[in-house]
């Protein structure tokens, strides 16, 4: 209902526009279609908080199951505790699983939100994956992971804005000087229609991030090896951290093809894209599809060890 009645409004916007330039003459850079399409940023943006509080409200809604201490390292049931202070299966001492400070002290993120905290944690996910889970606290709210991911969707879409603004702004300068007044409307415009190219893009993220883990997820839940689906919202939660390395992939591999032109095919020594054309496309995109390609299987390594490190959490 909420996407049937955006994508509506969308359209009717659109007409109304599209009316308006033919009677009225609307100025010369102002583009009905490309009004609606801020339109349809817009409206991907409201779907996904629509979303989000839905999902939100299901997960305030479920009960937490009671469950019984296990083992951290081999999940062994700890109810009956050994006298001798280790587990019986793998020997680990049980502080180590039944001490809180000792095995789950928490990431320093969910205990005090600050920007230094949200580099910490974002360079701790990103680089030490298993680490961080392993001390990371499953039986909690996850108010604090639902800000985490949000700062990452809102410093992703201000800084790729300000990446594409800035390159076409060189571009321009390099071309021509423009007049005060209708150039500065103009590029206004622009700049509004880039951020809502940029929303389109993000929320595109978004939703190969959430498809990607609502796959996984419901593996886990499948197969039972997960007491509580909340438990991996925190962990789609912390790796939306992962989309920077999608978006730092794209920007370095754009911005060299902007500059560069065709350099991979010139430098297989196939500059006019010859020896792909079997597969229809040019060595350039290839490189672009292969790479985000690996990156989503070391993505999927990622939930692996994720997986590992909080399946049998006390805390």
């Amino acid at each position: 209902a909420p996407t049937l009645a955006l994508t509506l409004a969308s359209g009717v916007v659109f007409i109304l526009l599209e009316l308006l330039t033919g009677a009225y003459g609307l100025p010369f850079w102002f583009e009905p279609a490309a009004a609606l399409f801020i339109g349809v940023a817009g409206s991907l943006c409201l779907l996904a908080i629509w979303l989000h509080r839905a999902v939100r409200g299901l997960a305030e809604d479920a009960a937490t199951p009671p469950l019984p201490p296990h083992c951290e390292g081999c999940g062994y049931d700890l109810t009956h505790r050994p006298e001798e202070g280790r587990c019986s299966e793998c020997g680990l001492p049980l502080d180590a699983s039944l001490d809180e400070q000792r095995s789950r002290p928490g990431s320093a993120w969910s205990r005090r939100q600050t920007k230094r905290n949200w580099w910490r944690e974002l360079r701790d996910v990103l680089l030490r994956p298993t680490s961080f889970y392993r001390r990371l606290k499953l039986r909690t709210t996850h108010a604090a992971e639902i800000r985490f991911a949000a700062r990452n969707y809102v410093m992703i879409v201000g800084l790729a804005w300000l990446w594409i603004c800035a390159i076409g702004t060189w571009e321009l300068l390099r071309e021509e000087f423009f007049s005060p007044f209708d150039d500065i409307l103009e590029l206004a415009f622009d700049a509004i229609v880039v951020l809502s190219t940029v929303l389109c893009g993000v929320f595109g993220c978004w939703l190969a991030h959430r498809t990607l883990a609502a796959l996984i997820v419901s593996w886990w839940l499948a197969r039972r090896e997960l007491p509580d689906f909340r438990w991996a919202a925190k962990v789609i939660a912390y790796e939306s951290a992962y989309l920077w390395v999608f978006c730092l992939f794209w920007v370095a591999i754009f911005t060299s093809f902007i500059y560069g032109e065709m350099w991979v095919s010139a430098l297989l020594g196939d500059p006019n894209g010859v020896f792909f054309f079997f597969i229809g496309m040019p060595a350039e995109a290839v490189l672009v599809l292969c790479g985000t390609f690996a990156l989503a299987m070391l993505w999927l390594v990622r939930y692996h060890l994720a997986y590992r490190a909080i399946r049998w959490s006390n805390f």
